[in-house]
């Protein structure tokens, strides 16, 4: 969690699927995607669908 939230701060105001958190910081998408879950809703980040990926949406999440 806290490997997520450094990346999260440290690009503030940029827009991460779960995959790439999980690319950048080295831990699974499943893994990261239920911690983007717990902190959407947390209140601690922001998430929002993607559907222009052109294919199946994304759930993309910021730290402000």
């Amino acid at each position: 969690l806290q490997m997520i939230m450094q990346h999260l701060r440290d690009n503030s105001g940029l827009w991460f699927t779960g995959d790439e958190i999980a690319e950048k910081i080295g831990l699974t998408g499943v893994t990261v995607r239920r911690y983007m879950n717990y902190l959407a809703g947390s209140g601690r980040v922001t998430g929002e669908m993607d559907y222009e990926t052109g294919g199946r949406p994304c759930m993309r999440y910021k730290v402000e």
